[in-house]
């Protein structure tokens, strides 16, 4: 995970799910896959506990509730970029 950390980055992204789309500050921390994937964090993100997201970096939107976690561990496993085994003990909360 170390290597697709990133210094923290503030951007805007849409939140589609309201009457009006309004913007909400995200920060980009890791980048996958040479940067077609990133991690972000957004004190808006789906739901009161899941603040990181799996996002694309050309949809400048908060996407699926889906792409939303509420651990850094939690979305790097799930971005399918993980190497190595899934820990025996590991479930999303």
């Amino acid at each position: 995970m170390e290597r697709h950390l990133v210094e923290p980055v503030l951007h805007l992204r849409t939140w589609e799910y309201s009457a009006e789309p309004c913007q909400y500050p995200c920060w980009l921390v890791a980048k996958l896959a040479k940067g077609k994937v990133y991690i972000v964090f957004s004190e808006y993100g789906h739901g009161r506990t899941d603040h990181w997201g799996i996002v694309a970096p050309d949809d400048k939107s908060f996407g699926m509730d889906s792409s939303w976690f509420p651990t850094l561990e939690d979305a790097f496993i799930n971005s399918g970029f993980w190497e190595g085994p899934i820990p025996g003990d590991y479930e999303v909360k």
